[in-house]
């Protein structure tokens, strides 16, 4: 199963790497302001807003149909049928066409998303929970060497029809995956959305762990955002930001979800959080520090790889963080309420960050990501974690 879970976070996450990573570079390649690429964060608009539909997924599946096998078919072959109609629309010509299309296939994510995070959550207890927690990264790891690497060199070496085609041709293969997912007899009542975010906001427990996660994503979104645009300002070209984004950043998400594991079977999950935010703040710091002293421009690549290996291993945390104060029987809706709250303030985020870069320059937005990201600091000691190993 853990390679079903695996694959299947990798497809989630492919179209997702080359949309955020891949647009972004595409569009300041051709000239496009940093004001406006900020707002290529919208197509993450789907994973804040999952949790919606997250509680019909917890449901049984129509037609006596096991509810994340149906759920899996009916989010990858939507998305490998738009992808496939992409292939159609020139890229530098349909730019608004292309976004509702992004869009389209980040709603099929989402839902895959939310999909395979309740089954992790719902099979998986103690240390197998820290290892699964783990898991999520290393599938975006997968994904974006996918996404980002990939479908990026496929595009330089071909054309957009031909990288749309590809993409597509690799979600409908890893439907196979999804028909592996293994299903669960019992199945709860689960109610509807606002009886689910009343139930969960009830919790107070639950508002302290969205009050400390809040600026924790609004500060790596205020790093992300701007990540790729720096690399083309510098001559960067489009292989060679593919290779840095998908190849060295697989590599630094497969190595910072496993050390993080590690660290919170040795020491617990509540002495890591400041490891986490500390590794996150540094990483930020060090982008500002290579734009504000212009190092040499390799600093800029390997500041891009430390962050992302900083935000895998401060996501093993937030993901555990989530996993452990899902309900049982609607660990989908729960996790994903957490989830979509973490990816909105990581979208406003990254939507500031164009605006500040436009005005005051990169140094400027990496240094403000570190403080942010940094505050949630202050809210530490009011998490009370329950199930998770101190």
């Amino acid at each position: 199963m853990m390679f079903a879970l695996m694959a299947l976070n990798a497809a989630a996450a492919m179209p997702i790497s080359f949309f955020s990573v891949g647009l972004p570079t595409l569009m300041r390649d051709a000239g496009v302001a940093l004001e406006l690429i900020g707002f290529t964060a919208l197509v993450y608009l789907p994973f804040a807003f999952a949790f919606v539909w997250a509680p019909y997924i917890e449901r049984p599946g129509p037609f006596g149909i096991a509810r994340r096998r149906f759920w899996t078919a009916a989010s990858l072959i939507p998305m490998g049928a738009f992808t496939l109609l992409g292939a159609w629309m020139a890229q530098s010509e349909q730019t608004i066409a292309v976004l509702i299309l992004a869009f389209l296939i980040s709603l099929g994510a989402a839902t895959l998303r939310t999909t395979i995070l309740g089954l992790t959550v719902e099979r998986f207890e103690g240390t197998g929970r820290t290892w699964a927690a783990a898991l999520v990264p290393a599938g975006g790891a997968l994904g974006a060497l996918m996404g980002a690497t990939g479908l990026l060199l496929v595009y330089g070496a071909t054309n957009w029809a031909v990288a749309m085609i590809t993409m597509a041709v690799v979600l409908l293969l890893l439907l196979g995956p999804g028909l592996m997912l293994p299903e669960t007899a019992e199945q709860h009542h689960v109610p509807g959305i606002i009886g689910a975010l009343q139930s969960f906001l009830a919790d107070v427990e639950n508002r302290r762990a969205l009050a400390f996660i809040a600026p924790l994503a609004a500060g790596v979104g205020l790093g992300f955002g701007m990540m790729q645009p720096r690399l083309v300002d510098l001559g960067y070209t489009v292989e060679e930001i593919g290779l840095i984004n998908g190849l060295f950043t697989c590599i630094a998400l497969f190595t910072g979800g496993p050390l993080a594991a590690v660290g919170i079977a040795r020491f617990g999950l509540i002495r890591m959080i400041p490891v986490g935010l500390l590794v996150v703040t540094a990483a930020l710091f060090y982008a500002a520090a290579a734009s504000a002293f212009s190092l040499p421009r390799l600093h800029a690549a390997a500041s891009v790889i430390t962050f992302f290996l900083a935000f895998s291993f401060i996501g093993v945390m937030t993901n555990l963080i989530f996993m452990n104060r899902a309900t049982p029987g609607r660990e989908g809706t729960d996790f994903s309420i957490f989830l979509c709250s973490y990816w909105l303030c990581t979208m406003i985020g990254m939507i500031a960050s164009g605006l500040l870069a436009g005005q005051f320059g990169y140094a400027t937005v990496f240094a403000a990501g570190a403080l942010v990201a940094a505050s949630a600091g202050a809210l530490v000691k009011r998490l009370d974690l329950g199930r998770v190993p101190a």
